[in-house]
């Protein structure tokens, strides 16, 4: 997705007309200025270490970029720094025609200048006429689906995927929608959708958003055909409850999916779990009282949730060991119980892995049930199958 175009660069130690190359999903945002144009520069990287006109004053001034459906443009994007400069090599041989036209490979006598956007976006204007249809496009889809169509306040979004993008269409406004459906189909997939592009009527927000390669997830629906119910009741429920609920959901909902997303290590995946129990539960103390309370835990898997937690967080405990010791504490209690929600290993990896997937699935129950959805979801039944026997 790269797009070019031209711009008039403004620092506060030079002007210069640059060459603007544009591709949001692998974080480029980049210039590109002939060296014998911008003397100044030079001279300033090489001067010391005052790099102050870097990120103070910059500024890109009349921004036309070029797509099959005409100009973006902009009258100025100042929200920016420079984050990065490559100032190429010069050969023995060299040509004003090849540089002109960019032939040569390794950029002699240019420059390029990468930039960082404060906010993440840009804003840009359409040359074209106005389309009839708003519509946001992601990045990090997972899910395959057949378009479907699904009512949000009050107005009918379609959604469809390709490959890692994933789009939705309306004729309605898109602004308060795009937040709470990014989380909801991270949370539903398992994987981080992150914003890649809105457009209401001839206004373009662009968003850098770098792909995720890793294609390991942890979805929660058994078949396709439950997204649009997952969606729609998390949907539902986040546009109706109040700001101070919503943030508090918001929260909730980053910490599942950055546990399911955020790291290759179940222990530092785990302390997101707890973050959310914590979270959840309420109380200004975890007791065993909440926990059950709250998830409908029995006493042996509420103390057993309570005591592993406070070794991981309080004490740096390995997961495998912090469960190992809590259930040999619970055990010694009077009528504690046996266990129905979590299990008991001997492997001492599998009752990591075991245990994390059964607090992923408890939280993720409690989730759905909270916003009204009632129908199955992924129990992980399969890949608990294969770690506990």
């Amino acid at each position: 997705m790269k797009i070019t175009g031209e711009a008039q660069l403004k620092t506060s130690i030079f002007s210069e007309h640059v060459l603007l190359s544009i591709d949001p999903i692998n974080d480029l945002f980049q210039a590109k200025i002939a060296k014998d144009r911008v003397k100044s520069m030079c001279d300033a990287l090489n001067s010391g270490y005052d790099r102050s006109w870097m990120t103070s004053g910059v500024e890109l001034k009349d921004v036309r970029l070029l797509t099959t459906r005409g100009y973006l443009t902009a009258e100025s994007i100042s929200d920016i720094f420079i984050s990065r400069i490559s100032p190429g090599s010069w050969a023995v041989y060299d040509s004003y025609i090849a540089r002109a036209l960019d032939l040569y490979e390794m950029s002699v006598g240019v420059i390029s200048v990468d930039f960082s956007l404060r906010n993440g976006f840009m804003r840009l204007t359409a040359e074209s006429e106005r389309q009839n249809t708003n519509e946001a496009l992601f990045t990090g889809n997972r899910a395959k689906i057949h378009p479907f169509n699904i009512n949000v306040l009050s107005q009918d979004c379609s959604i469809a995927e390709h490959d890692d993008i994933l789009t939705v269409r309306s004729t309605g406004s898109l602004s308060s929608i795009v937040a709470p459906f990014q989380l909801a189909w991270s949370y539903v997939q398992g994987f981080l959708l992150r914003r890649l592009a809105v457009s209401e009527g001839r206004h373009l927000e662009v968003y850098f958003a770098r792909s995720e390669t890793r294609r390991s997830f942890l979805k929660l629906y058994l078949s396709h055909d439950q997204i649009p119910h997952q969606i729609g009741a998390l949907l539902r429920y986040l546009l109706s409850v109040n700001p101070n609920e919503y943030r508090k959901l918001e929260t909730v909902l980053t910490f599942i999916i950055n546990a399911a997303f955020g790291s290759v290590d179940i222990n530092s995946n785990v302390v997101n779990l707890f973050v959310v129990v914590e979270m959840l539960d309420g109380s200004k103390t975890m007791s065993d009282q909440t926990l059950a309370s709250t998830f409908g835990l029995n006493n042996a898997d509420a103390g057993l949730l309570r005591r592993v937690r406070n070794r991981v967080i309080h004490q740096g405990a390995d997961l495998a060991d912090a469960v190992s010791e809590a259930n040999l504490e619970v055990a010694s209690q009077k009528n504690s119980g046996s266990f129905s929600c979590f299990r008991i290993l001997s492997d001492t990896k599998a009752q990591a892995t075991s245990f994390y997937f059964r607090l992923y699935r408890l939280i993720c129950s409690h989730i759905f049930q909270l916003v009204g959805y009632t129908d199955r979801c992924n129990d992980f039944s399969e890949l608990l199958a294969d770690v506990e026997t």
